[in-house]
């Protein structure tokens, strides 16, 4: 195809076209050149530039040049009477042209100089006037603000918007769209760098000083300023960058909000402010969807204590009403985490044991809300107050809610702490069990160290209020137990004192005596205590016998505290321990030295229990291995300094046993969440592999041995949830 070109005065091409009788044809021909020279020279220039330049102001060069293009023919023609309407048809050409050809190609070179003038505003939080100059280096993206090889865009941006961009007429395409995609990525990592990680700030309100408003005002008001110029309209932009901020907080927020939620209620102000952005901005849904994976991800699973978990849930309750109050919020978040709750089998335990800490520890949160009666109503006070409540206080749910679980007089929307958890497993009867077991425990310990139940009898009050009395009748009676036996004693001390006929004990002792129907089922160790201690006990049974004919008296002997005052040659020390402790020592004075099956036998202990707690006087100094003999023990002559963290004391001795026994429990139902897992997903496993993945995934170091998961794994079998064939195990 041969190209030719317009003759250089446009005078010269009027004559030639009036001699061939073509004139009438002129507007074709100056089209057709127009055309042609935009697609095949100036076009792909231009495009390759703004693709391959990483010049931030290529965009405008590129512009300038478009634009001095089309002025070319316009100051062409200029002299033609009919140059408006040629000049409109041409204008025309150009902006079609432009949307199909390199309309991408603008908007990210637009996009790309943007970023780079609003990234100063960010970084020198620089203020710009109208009347302002603005300097930005013309060599890359990457480039410093200087004063060298610069270009000057100054306020009202007469070479980049007012003049080209409405000129061609793509003003309209690219203003809002372009401007709020630009400022959506800077915007949110500049409330990133000021506003994350802090929760005890606010940073969100109505008066103009608030963080937001003061970025709005000073920082993105400038940069629109430089953009538009004279033409920029603060109202017209007031809400859309409004809106922008505050969803970028609030997605902000959301990210953090279970951080924010272990930071309760430090972080009151955080939650106040993403509750105004969520009503302003209707990111709920995302907040719910976010939330419950964070749970999930980050709490609910079988590496985090129960303890924790249970923390976790607490926190959650109170900020998420803080957050919504009409409880819909947390009751759809928060209900995997109480499905979950329910499959560990030590959450109720660990539940009670919270809520019987002293409010002052670190588990005090839930014996805090035991006491705080303010917030608990029983099912009958909802009730009257849902039927006696005004109609125009009724309030639609929102349409987050299940419409399976929607408000009534029961709802667990509005229940308290203590009776989200009650309700969270359907009934009473767990914790019921739970506290009797906890209650036994508790009231054996103040017997041993002589202290009064007053504590308790607070607590059995408040349980009382929240059971019933009549579910908590059991624990009536432990009480009077405790009670009577107190009497008991001080009647027999009374005895002593004014010399009545009694048995001579060999040993000074209190009984601390029990209904057996109405206690928790306790465990019992068969050993030969000491003579001295069995013929004391069976003196008192049967002067107690005497007294209360129809009733008998049987001994728990791995119950109990021993006071022991053992003499060596250089001291003698007081210890205090349990009668197992006790008959483990004792023995000793019939000989100097014992052997594992020896003592075994003589105490009748099986070896593996008696070797654990032989550790116990090991650790003392009192016992000691025989050099060379693995299975032998003797007692030192000379005891050495006391270890002061293991100084024996029946406190610190049984909160050992206990803790011992708890964290073995509570590291075994660990294991059966994951023996679950790993049997899910692996079919069958035998004891070994399933030990190994164990000590693999395990946060802690595992204190459970091949003998103790074989024994685990086969109660496990007989109450069916496990299937034993060839050596592996498997999910029933």
């Amino acid at each position: 195809m041969l190209k030719t070109s317009l003759p250089s005065d446009f005078n010269i091409l009027i004559r030639g076209m009036k001699q061939t009788d073509t004139l009438s044809y002129l507007d074709d021909v100056i089209t057709s050149h127009y055309e042609m020279e935009l697609k095949e020279e100036l076009f792909p220039a231009v495009r390759k530039a703004l693709r391959n330049d990483e010049n931030v102001s290529v965009v405008v060069e590129m512009m300038e040049k478009i634009n001095n293009f089309h002025n070319r023919y316009l100051n062409y023609f200029s002299s033609w009477p009919e140059s408006v309407s040629l000049g409109k048809k041409i204008q025309q050409n150009l902006i079609a042209h432009m949307e199909w050809c390199l309309m991408d190609d603008v908007r990210k070179g637009m996009t790309k100089l943007l970023h780079f003038i609003l990234k100063y505003y960010l970084d020198m939080a620089h203020e710009c006037c109208a009347d302002e100059s603005f300097r930005i280096t013309c060599i890359d993206s990457n480039s410093s603000y200087n004063d060298a090889n610069t270009i000057f865009i100054n306020g009202k941006c007469k070479s980049l918007f007012r003049v080209v961009m409405r000129k061609l007429n793509l003003d309209k395409k690219l203003d809002d769209e372009l401007i709020i995609s630009v400022l959506m990525r800077p915007v949110y990592e500049e409330l990133k760098l000021h506003c994350s990680e802090i929760y005890d700030k606010s940073f969100v309100s109505e008066k103009e000083d608030c963080f937001l408003n003061q970025l709005r005002d000073n920082q993105l008001f400038s940069f629109l300023k430089l953009v538009f110029g004279d033409d920029f309209d603060r109202s017209r932009w007031m809400k859309p960058l409004d809106y922008l901020l505050y969803t970028s907080y609030t997605q902000l927020r959301i990210e953090e909000f279970l951080s924010i939620i272990f930071a309760y209620p430090d972080s009151q102000k955080s939650i106040n402010d993403l509750k105004y952005c969520l009503d302003y901005t209707g990111l709920r849904p995302m907040l719910i969807k976010s939330l419950k994976s964070d749970f999930l991800k980050r709490v609910s699973h079988p590496g985090t204590k129960s303890q924790n978990i249970i923390q976790a849930y607490i926190s959650a309750v109170k900020a998420l009403r803080e957050l919504d109050p009409s409880g819909v919020v947390m009751e759809i978040v928060l209900e995997p985490c109480s499905c979950y709750l329910r499959q560990r089998e030590d959450a109720v335990r660990q539940i009670m044991q919270d809520l019987l800490s002293p409010s002052d520890t670190e588990r005090g949160d839930l014996a805090a809300e035991l006491t705080n009666l303010s917030g608990y109503r029983s099912d009958n006070i909802c009730l009257s107050e849902r039927v006696g409540a005004s109609p125009d206080e009724w309030h639609p749910d929102s349409r987050e809610s299940d419409p399976n679980k929607a408000s009534n007089a029961f709802s667990p929307r509005n229940s308290d702490i203590v009776s989200l958890f009650i309700g969270m497993y359907g009934s009473k009867e767990k914790f019921i069990k739970e506290y009797q077991k906890l209650l036994s425990r508790r009231l054996q310990q103040n017997w041993f160290k002589e202290q009064d139940e007053s504590n308790e009898i607070r607590n059995l009050e408040l349980f009382k209020l929240r059971f019933g009395e009549e579910e908590v009748s059991k624990c009536t009676v432990m009480f009077k137990d405790f009670s009577d036996s107190r009497r008991i004693n001080e009647n027999f001390k009374e005895k002593l004192t004014q010399g009545l006929p009694l048995p001579q004990y060999e040993v000074n002792f209190r009984t601390f005596i029990i209904s057996h129907n109405f206690w928790p089922e306790m465990t019992e160790v068969e050993i030969d205590l000491p003579k001295e201690i069995q013929e004391s006990f069976d003196k008192f049974k049967l002067d107690y016998e005497r007294q209360k004919a129809s009733r008998s008296l049987k001994l728990v002997k791995g119950v109990g505290s021993v006071d022991l005052d053992l003499e060596f040659e250089d001291e003698s020390r007081s210890y205090k321990v349990n009668p197992v402790l006790a008959s483990i020592v004792l023995k000793f004075e019939e000989k100097d030295k014992w052997s594992i099956e020896d003592l075994s036998a003589a105490i009748k202990l099986p070896p593996t229990v008696l070797r654990k707690k032989l550790m116990y006087w090991i650790q003392q100094g009192v016992i000691k291995q025989v050099r060379g003999e693995d299975d032998m023990f003797m007692v030192v002559d000379k005891i050495g300094p006391a270890n002061e963290e293991n100084m024996s004391t029946m406190e610190g001795e049984e909160e050992a046993d206990d803790v011992d026994e708890e964290k073995q429990e509570e590291e075994l139902n660990m294991m059966w969440n994951y023996v679950k897992g790993m049997l899910s997903n692996l079919g069958s496993l035998n004891a070994d592999r399933i030990l190994g993945m164990f000590s693999m995934f395990s946060d802690e170091d595992s204190e459970i041995d091949k003998k103790q998961l074989c024994e685990f794994l086969n109660k496990k079998v007989q109450e069916g949830l496990l299937t034993l064939e060839q050596g592996k195990y498997k999910l029933t």
